[in-house]
């Protein structure tokens, strides 16, 4: 049952984060873990159940399959714990840094291609623009598309040459006052409210995102391995009960 357990979570958290992973270069690496477990989870159902016809037949044969199979699951569940526990600062900041490059490099305006869904829709899902924030977009290739992208809005003695515009995501609610307040934002690292737009960068939210995942699959791993060492230990002595049992019959 934690098999299926285990194969079940392990399916929910790659199709719940592989839209957000799937289009930056890190996903093989975040995904590493989660393939890991969803390999363990099958490997334990049918463990478990080799566990299960060795008990019910009082076979040591078939018991010592399964204390092997336990004591190999269970290394491969430490391992996963600790592959995740050393990358997972890199995972972040790798993600970081591919959304950075993504946005500057690939996303342009009216694009429809899966770079701008994916851009927009993690910008809707976090509320929030940019990676550090929205000034990223002063610097983009959707922002040397944009012919108009020095708006002179006519602040009192402020030029308006130092505002940008930014894409229709980074509205907090779709609206008329938020389609012309995002082609007014700051372009530079200035915290200055825009009504109607988001200003904070994508890189707090995404940062937590990574890491309530990453919780979750070193859980299901510590998890997995006590599991493992109890039945490892269970096995065992049962295994030895037949063979005391063999030698006095003999």
């Amino acid at each position: 049952l934690l098999g299926v357990g285990i194969l079940g979570l392990s399916i929910y958290l790659y199709v719940d984060s592989n839209y957000y992973v799937a289009n930056v270069d890190t996903a093989d690496v975040y995904n590493t873990p989660i393939f890991v477990l969803m390999a363990l989870g099958a490997i334990m159902t049918l463990v478990g159940f080799l566990g299960c016809c060795g008990a019910i037949r009082e076979s040591t044969c078939l018991l010592g399959m399964y204390i092997f199979l336990c004591v190999s699951m269970g290394i491969a569940c430490g391992a996963a714990v600790w592959w995740a526990v050393k990358h997972e600062n890199d995972v972040q900041k790798e993600v970081e840094k591919n959304l950075k490059t993504i946005i500057k490099d690939r996303y342009t305006k009216g694009g429809k291609g899966a770079t701008e869904l994916f851009v927009d829709k993690v910008q809707q899902d976090f509320q929030c623009c940019g990676v550090d924030g929205a000034h990223d977009w002063s610097s983009s290739k959707y922002q040397q598309n944009n012919k108009s992208k020095l708006v002179n809005v006519g602040v009192t003695g402020t030029d308006g040459a130092g505002r940008i515009e930014v894409p229709a995501s980074c509205c907090v609610h779709k609206g008329e006052e938020c389609e012309k307040n995002r082609k007014e934002v700051f372009g530079t690292e200035s915290k200055a409210i825009v009504k109607g737009v988001n200003i904070e960068g994508c890189s707090k939210s995404v940062r937590k995102y990574v890491e309530e995942k990453w919780r979750i699959i070193m859980t299901i791993a510590i998890i997995a391995t006590a599991v493992q060492l109890f039945a490892l230990l269970f096995a065992f002595c049962l295994c030895c009960t037949l063979c005391c049992y063999d030698d006095r019959d003999k």
